[in-house]
């Protein structure tokens, strides 16, 4: 039988086949090898680290334990740092005069010792911006492995298709190998060596061999990656790069402890715990996966993880793993501001169904979590609105846990009651508990009671081993230094600004005027932010982060600063975060600034956006101005250097010299210095490094003597308003932005139509009017509340905590809600303490209403302070949002208060009551300035005749009036109808 191919032929096929087998097993092998990669790039990456530190120490330490060595002859030979000594052989060294062989060794003895120890402390830490070589390698040595690991499999299984196959034809082919072993072949094997020769000569455009060259292509490509490719990849997921290394190289990153700080007994059980991740969709740190299983392990526990470790991230593995094995309904309780945050990370991190239960439709959604299972997520206040029975819950998380910790709270109450029908229990906070060990027990309590019975005695013994010992079992807490020690550096940078004269005047006049808000502000307040130093230094900050590809956080404590820098750096800046912007509003905004190019930047107010946010995608972090509370500072940091963050941090504080700037940061600075000296990390100690009030009047006063002296004013004299201008001159209400126009654009059309209206008539009488300076500051007053009248309930409330000032405490002493803060009140000035959310109709004053609700709502952030038309403004304002869903049952909000206050006014006005020293205060300024009241009146009628709900409600058929009051309302009808008559 005659053959179309050669034996040369046969050899060829057979070797390309051969050949392929060859790569695809080498491939399906190299998992070893690409370890062994990583292990030589880290072992490179820290031989020159180490190197680098021994470069920094002087030749002279070789004496320092007087070994009598000349280090001067070493010196002159170019040998003057240990790096020197380290690269230099024993011969090299004894070749020097003065330098025996004996001497030598003793110096390459202590140089290897050195360096030893060089090597343990030497930690890597990989960052975008501090690449060189060997940084390059190792992240390249990574990424291959990682973009490797499904080519094993990949190349083994084509692998094992074709060894089949190939060593089957092979062994048909033998025939036609050797030219007179063909010749004595049986015709059989003639043919079956044909059929093979075919087969293996078609298998070369076969699918499997496609498969098997796109398997090789794609080693190729790994092996031979790029470091711009690597750096990207490590940019978008540096958490697994993180575990690589920990895998491969334990210690390297400084996390060795594998125990993370428990018992020795607790963790072996621990480590045994089994983890079921299937539908977890991020990859977990090892410290994290320890978190995991000591949650599971222990099943009713604290996890106490410093802020930015990831706790949610460790709970939702622990739903996930529990879901595997039957697990069915989970149930979160969380505080308001992050119940959105909670249901979007559970959908972005796992497979799990998530139900919002909040709102007007909680009910339902609870009902329906109920049937359908999964994770339904709700918040304190809404839980007391569900009833436990017959539930069965197989694990109920409870963010912010330091919320329940007085046992006598209903919040409490609430989640005692849902914890009762839970098979496990994971109470998480990143508050120190240690701090507050009666918290602490108070919350072990609800986990674990034997545990709190046994601490309880010991609880002085909080900060000792013992008793962390004790409360292992229960409550677990890990620190970022511990855990996190590759994250890139944080570099924190004073940008010292100079005062232009402008800026220097209106500084100085409201140190003098005593204006803290004002002063604390300086250069921001100045009208034109052109010719702010530090809006000109922050614009250089931006424009120098956008060019390295960076984006920017600012964060002030003041609303108009964030408004005015919003204004000033116009289509850079994302939308401002503050008190005001909603839970959801918030998340919308954080999503836009992670897609946003390189330069965008997010103000955000220091309070509002300084917690409970993650913002990685910024590595630049401005400070306005100095905080009163270095942790406000600390928590604003944190937003950005966090677990995930791939660049090196740059944090910038804006100050100006000679100014409380400067003073407040030498004051903070000496306090920190004591601090770390003496003090224990304790609530009490972390108090003395905060300045309080009265301190930072301390340095108004001092202020204000140096500025007297620069200005040459006699101390003794009473003072004379004329060397400095009074707050209108320096601060222009009408220059205030305006939120609505710049974010919201929430104003009513009939408040605006009204204030029009009113504005007509004013100026047709105000023609009328004889003296020019009466004309002028009533037209100053009118400027004033025309602004707000034309202004949202919600920016009305910005505007008043800046112009008033926050206020510095909780409306009620207590959760009792009987005893009202004597501290808060300023009614000597005729400002009044009022609620910011009379859309829920909640009369705050009212003990019998107040002790109902939440003792949250009490709380500062709620509260402003108004004067008496400011306070009737924002009541009036208030009906025209939208309801709350927490509002009273058959009250309409800000009705009720609306028509309290006209009365009320009314009354002063006619001086029938003069209940205390406010009314007292009103009725002077009423009298004083009875025009701007009727302005204001004329406004808050046609708000009345415009809206149906007020016009309802707000008749003055309906009050029954006293003949003198009757009369004397009358008359002020009269004065609004025709302002003629009184002006």
């Amino acid at each position: 039988m005659t053959r179309d191919f050669s034996s040369k032929d046969v050899k060829q096929i057979l070797d390309f086949h051969k050949k392929k087998y060859e790569k695809l097993i080498r491939i399906s092998k190299s998992k070893t090898d690409f370890i062994q990669r990583i292990d030589d790039a880290a072992n490179s990456f820290v031989a020159n680290e180490a190197l680098n530190i021994l470069r920094g120490i002087p030749v002279e330490e070789l004496n320092r334990k007087k070994k009598g060595i000349r280090v001067r002859a070493l010196y002159d030979h170019g040998i003057r740092t240990m790096a020197d000594v380290y690269c230099s052989t024993i011969y090299n060294l004894s070749s020097i005069y003065g330098i025996s062989q004996n001497t030598a060794h003793t110096i390459k003895q202590i140089c290897n010792s050195c360096v030893e120890h060089t090597f343990k402390e030497v930690k890597i830490k990989l960052s975008i911006d501090q690449k060189n070589k060997y940084s390059n390698e190792l992240v390249r040595s990574i990424d291959a492995y990682l973009l490797s690991k499904d080519l094993y499999d990949k190349a083994s299984q084509i692998a094992a298709e074709q060894e089949i196959l190939v060593q089957e034809y092979a062994k048909d082919l033998r025939p036609a190998l050797r030219g007179f072993v063909w010749f004595f072949s049986s015709k059989i094997k003639k043919e079956k060596a044909v059929v093979a020769y075919e087969k293996l000569l078609s298998m070369q455009n076969a699918d499997v061999i496609k498969n098997a060259d796109d398997c090789i292509r794609q080693y190729k490509k790994v092996l031979n990656i790029d470091a711009e490719k690597a750096w990207k990849d490590f940019a978008a997921n540096n958490i697994q790069f993180y575990n690589i290394l920990e895998e491969t190289n334990p210690g390297l990153l400084g996390t060795d402890d594998i125990l993370y700080g428990l018992p020795e007994e607790l963790a072996q059980e621990i480590q045994s715990e089994c983890i079921f991740p299937d539908g977890l969709l991020c990859t977990l740190r090892r410290y994290q996966e320890w978190g995991v299983k000591y949650i599971l392990h222990q099943e009713k526990v604290l996890l106490g993880d410093e802020m930015g470790l990831g706790k949610t991230i460790q709970a939702i593995a622990t739903m996930v793993s529990l879901r595997n094995i039957g697990a069915t309904h989970f149930l979160v309780v969380c505080p308001a501001s992050v119940l959105l945050n909670w249901c979007r990370e559970i959908t972005r991190h796992s497979l799990l169904s998530v139900t919002k239960m909040h709102g007007t439709g909680r009910l339902v959604a609870f009902d329906s979590w109920k049937k359908t299972g999964g994770v339904g997520v709700t918040t304190y206040e809404t839980l007391s609105a569900f009833s436990a029975e017959d539930l069965k819950i197989s694990l109920l998380v409870v963010d912010e846990a330091h919320y329940i910790k007085n046992p006598r709270a209903r919040r409490t109450f609430s989640v005692k009651t849902f914890a009762k029908c839970s098979e496990r229990l994971l109470f998480m906070t990143g508050t120190a508990l240690e701090n507050n060990v009666g918290e602490m027990i108070n919350l072990i309590k609800i986990l674990q009671p034997s545990i709190a019975r046994t601490v309880s005695p010991i609880a002085f013994m909080s900060s000792a081993p013992q008793f962390r010992l004790k409360v292992a079992p229960v409550y677990y807490r890990r620190k970022r230094e511990d855990v996190l020690t590759e994250l890139p550096e944080k570099t924190e940078t004073k940008e010292w600004c100079e005062l232009q004269p402008e800026e220097e005047r209106i500084y100085e006049n409201a140190i003098l005027a005593r204006r803290f808000s004002d002063a604390r502000r300086v250069s921001w307040n100045i009208k034109d932010l052109a010719k702010s130093s530090k809006a000109q230094r922050l614009m250089e900050i931006v424009e120098e982060a956008e060019s390295d590809g960076r984006k920017v956080l600012v964060f002030s404590f003041f609303l108009d600063t964030i408004f005015s820098i919003v204004q000033f750096l116009g289509n850079r800046c994302m939308n401002p975060i503050s008190g005001s912007v909603s839970p959801q509003r918030r998340q919308e905004i954080l999503d836009e600034f992670d897609n946003a190019p390189a330069g965008s930047v997010l103000v955000s107010q220091i309070q509002s956006g300084g917690t409970g946010l993650n913002i990685q995608s910024a590595s630049v972090v401005v400070i306005c101005e100095p905080q009163f509370k270095p942790s406000i500072e600390n928590q604003a940091i944190s937003r950005s250097y966090r677990m995930g963050q791939a660049r090196n941090v740059l944090v910038y504080r804006l100050l100006c010299a000679n100014t409380v700037d400067e003073r407040l940061t030498n004051l903070l600075e000496r306090k920190q210095e004591v601090f770390d000296a003496f003090a224990d990390k304790s609530v009490a100690a972390e108090k003395q490094r905060e300045i309080d009030d009265s301190t930072f009047e301390d340095i108004i006063i001092e202020e204000i003597e140096r500025i007297k002296k620069k200005r040459g004013i006699d101390n003794d004299s009473p003072g004379d308003n004329s060397t400095y201008e009074t707050i209108e001159n320096d601060v222009d209400p009408s220059q205030y932005p305006s939120v609505n126009t710049m974010v919201y654009e929430r104003a009513s059309v009939s408040a605006n139509e009204a204030a029009n209206a009113f504005e007509t008539e004013y100026k047709n009488v105000r023609q009328k009017r004889n003296s020019d300076d009466i004309i002028q500051e009533t037209n100053k007053k009118f400027d004033y509340y025309k602004l707000l009248m034309k202004k949202s309930y919600a920016d009305i409330v910005d505007f008043l905590l800046l112009h008033h000032g926050p206020v510095p405490g909780d409306y009620f002493v207590n959760e009792t809600c009987k005893t009202k803060n004597k501290n808060i009140t300023r009614t000597s000035e005729g400002l009044f303490c009022h609620h910011i959310d009379e859309d829920k109709a909640i009369m705050l004053s009212n003990d019998v209403f107040a002790s109902k609700n939440p003792f949250t709502y009490q709380k500062a952030e709620r509260l402003v302070y108004c004067n008496y038309l400011e306070h009737l403004l924002l009541h009036t304002k208030i009906a025209e949002e939208p309801k709350a869903e927490q509002a009273n049952l058959c009250e309409e909000q800000g009705i009720g208060g609306t028509i309290l206050i006209a009365n009320e006014i009314n009354d002063i006005f006619m001086g029938v009551f003069f209940l205390d020293e406010w009314r007292n205060r009103v009725a002077e300024a009423i009298n004083n300035d009875y025009d701007s009241y009727v302005m204001y009146a004329a406004y808050l009628w046609r708000v009345i005749q415009q809206n149906p709900i007020y016009k309802e409600h707000f008749n003055i058929q309906n009050i029954a009036f006293s003949p003198t009051k009757k009369e004397v309302f009358q008359k002020l009808i009269e004065d609004i109808q025709n302002l003629n008559a009184h002006l």
